[in-house]
């Protein structure tokens, strides 16, 4: 099976998704209980801070007057609130600008692949200059995301095969190789 194709940045961050939702559901586990963690801090202090109520059968002889709480209060309180919050804003905004730089400086992926699939190699040329041929033996996995299926090789790098030229028929031949040469992530 031979087909050629190129690599549009929907492609290429489409491919970094998957990756990124085992990554963020981390992140998401994490943020959850730094928010806990900030609510209980913030029930503790307001505690601490609350006027203590004396017991009813006894009068109170002496009325205590708690200092009232200035700015600094409030942000030592919410202050981890804040900075969760804040470093999840700067996570989610920054990750996608970074792909996008990725994509756009590196020069293999702007030009045209051409793959050759059978199911002893895989042969991958590029109007960049990459040309490879290798047996499956060095790819351990792949996946497929919305228009594109992932290839990992034994150094941990990725080769992205785009499935928008490739008709249906084509894209069940290609599942079906690859099903057979390599175990699904």
């Amino acid at each position: 099976m031979e087909f050629s194709y190129r690599i549009s940045e929907t492609d290429y961050l489409n491919a970094e998704r998957p990756l990124k939702i085992s990554k963020s559901s981390i992140v998401k586990t994490i943020m959850f209980w730094l928010i806990i963690l900030a609510c209980l801090m913030v029930l503790i202090t307001w505690l601490q801070h609350s006027p203590q109520r004396a017991p009813v059968v006894q009068p109170p002889t002496v009325h205590r007057v708690e200092p009232s709480r200035n700015a600094w209060d409030y942000i030592e309180g919410f202050g981890p609130l804040l900075l969760a919050v804040g470093l999840w804003a700067l996570t989610s905004v920054l990750g996608p600008k970074l792909l996008r730089r990725r994509y756009k400086k590196d020069p293999a992926m702007q030009g045209q692949f051409t793959v050759t699939l059978t199911p002893e190699s895989i042969s991958i040329q590029n109007t960049a200059g990459i040309s490879t041929r290798s047996g499956w033996d060095s790819y351990f996995g792949w996946y497929e995301a919305k228009g594109v299926m992932v290839l990992f090789s034994r150094p941990a790098t990725r080769f992205l095969v785009s499935l928008a030229g490739l008709s249906d028929a084509q894209q069940n031949e290609l599942r079906g190789i690859l099903t057979a040469a390599l175990p699904k992530k």
